[in-house]
């Protein structure tokens, strides 16, 4: 069984502090290493033409190391805790969830 990533796109308001909400989202993300086995990985879209990144500008990545982690990050109330506060950033996300396999 491979390991279980949670992949977060992220579009964010018109005039809201991008660096601030991304600073959010790191730490609520280092505040989770106590829950669970996480990687976190984050990064801002550079090369990406416009017209095919449909305004998402940055990604998180999280990769736990079974489903049964994931759960406890999702329902864990310190990430619930963060949640309200962060979502008033965003105008868009498009989340995908799924078991890595390995292919090379």
């Amino acid at each position: 069984m491979g390991r279980y990533r949670h992949i977060l796109l992220l579009k964010f308001k018109d005039g809201v502090n991008v660096d601030e909400s991304v600073k959010t989202l790191e730490k609520q993300a280092k505040e989770n290493e106590s829950i669970v086995s996480v990687e976190v990985e984050c990064g801002q879209d550079i090369t990406t033409p416009e017209v095919l990144r449909h305004g998402f500008t940055h990604i998180f990545m999280m990769t736990f190391n079974t489903t049964k982690d994931f759960s406890a990050y999702r329902s864990h109330p310190k990430n619930i805790k963060h949640s309200p506060t962060f979502s008033v950033a965003i105008a868009d996300a498009l989340t995908f969830n799924y078991e890595a396999v390995t292919v090379i």
